[in-house]
């Protein structure tokens, strides 16, 4: 079993930091040990959301000579595992890190790697790339069965033969344990017992108990300890000890209040405007009056030229809320780790986040609940903090959904902030 340690801390307290000096330290370390006569020898395997977060563990852990897997045969995963074959230190993406085979586990819990993840990893989804006829044919043809405990999607090859055609990567996938069968439909899975390959793990993020992953976790039975970071030194994360890090944000940020909250206001109970099924029905409607009032808010309630405000929406409807002067500023609302937004001095956030239904039941159903108001605003401060808030700059913020403009400023209150930190 690996020794996982949670770093829980807000933004821009030091994370990145502190991972960046442990490694350093423990290359120090191995020096020493080895001076008198020890074996003692760490291997990093880091994983980073973006490119740009590559360059920085390259540039500030010389020592360590830390490499990026590149393409062998169109392929990262073969340069990842004949670099951890070799023992070397690894620097990467979320991207290729989900794509993790039971091969390349194996050698990395051989070589006692430890893991250094900055920020959670999306570790659940469904998978649409197999059509529900050709379910049913795999399961005619006895290739596929559901394992009825955990609901695992099994792959048999025939007896004669291995299966070779046009379900390999199904196959693939079923084999290296990513697929699950959850109330007739098919869901992308992460595997998280993989972490227990690793000899130390550290997962760097804010808010964790309100994410995805903490629930897989959760579920699988995979134990951690819950940190926090204050002053570059770790400390036991509590209830609230975010809130002296939240006050200090307080008189940077100024959230809209006025009419154009109005665009889109709840005509009865649970519609939940600005949501992705509430958009299906009325996006062409409020398109108009949605553009109308992020012209007003751009040039007279934050007086901002187009090149210093974000803003997001759903990406389907991106064409249709564009508008003249502030179109260009759109960021996806998933955006995470980037700095290229951290001179924007106003942010738009056109969206009532909700998690998709059928991946909640899927942790109901294994006893573990989300809290979809936390889960919301952990991803929407994510995002927020693209802007120049994470350098301590002012900033404005427009959000008309009233549910996400409550969650924000109850956050940001410092009388609630210790109430609406999520327990343990």
């Amino acid at each position: 079993m690996s020794h996982i340690t949670i770093i829980d801390a807000l933004m821009g307290e030091g994370k990145s930091t502190y991972a960046i000096n442990h490694i350093n330290k423990a290359y120090k370390d191995d020096l020493l040990s080895r001076f008198h006569g020890s074996l003692e020898d760490h291997k990093f395997l880091v994983v980073v959301p973006l490119l740009e977060e590559v360059k920085r563990y390259k540039a500030q852990c010389p020592n360590l000579r830390f490499v990026d897997p590149q393409p062998i045969e169109g392929r990262k995963g073969l340069h990842l595992l004949k670099l951890i074959e070799e023992g070397r230190n690894i620097v990467t993406t979320h991207s290729l890190f989900l794509r993790l085979t039971k091969d390349v586990v194996e050698t990395l819990k051989q070589q006692g790697y430890t893991l250094i993840l900055d920020e959670v990893l999306s570790c659940v989804d469904i998978y649409k790339d197999l059509k529900k006829s050709d379910w049913r044919l795999l399961q005619d043809d006895g290739l596929v069965s559901v394992d009825p405990e955990t609901k695992n999607v099994l792959w048999q090859d025939p007896e004669d033969a291995p299966y070779n055609g046009k379900f390999n990567e199904f196959k693939a996938l079923g084999l290296n344990g990513n697929i699950v069968r959850h109330r007739n439909t098919l869901l992308w899975r992460w595997p998280a017992e993989f972490l227990e390959a690793f000899k130390e793990v550290f997962i760097m993020t804010y808010m964790f108990n309100a994410s995805w992953l903490c629930a897989h976790m959760n579920a699988s039975g995979i134990g951690y300890r819950h940190m926090s970071l204050s002053q570059g030194a770790l400390l036991p994360w509590f209830l609230g000890c975010d809130a002296e890090g939240i006050r200090r944000l307080q008189r940077h940020i100024d959230v809209y209040e006025g009419p154009h909250n109005n665009i889109a206001v709840a005509t009865r109970k649970n519609s939940n405007p600005l949501s992705g099924n509430w958009l299906k029905k009325n996006h062409k409607a409020l398109a108009p009056e949605l553009k109308k009032s992020m012209t007003q808010i751009c040039s007279y309630w934050a007086k901002v030229r187009s090149q210093d405000l974000m803003w997001t929406c759903y990406q389907p409807y991106k064409s249709a809320f564009k508008g003249r002067g502030y179109t260009k500023g759109f960021v996806a609302c998933n955006a995470k780790g980037t700095n290229d937004y951290s001179d924007r001095s106003l942010v738009c956030y056109l969206i009532n986040l909700l998690p998709n239904p059928v991946i909640a039941t899927y942790w109901s159903d294994k006893g573990v609940s989300i809290d979809a108001d936390q889960w919301a605003l952990s991803e929407m401060l994510q995002w927020i903090w693209r802007s120049r808030i994470r350098k301590g700059e002012d900033i404005k913020v427009y959000i008309p959904s009233q549910r996400m403009r409550g969650l924000f400023k109850d956050w940001l209150s410092a009388s609630n902030a210790s109430s609406l930190a999520l327990a343990a």
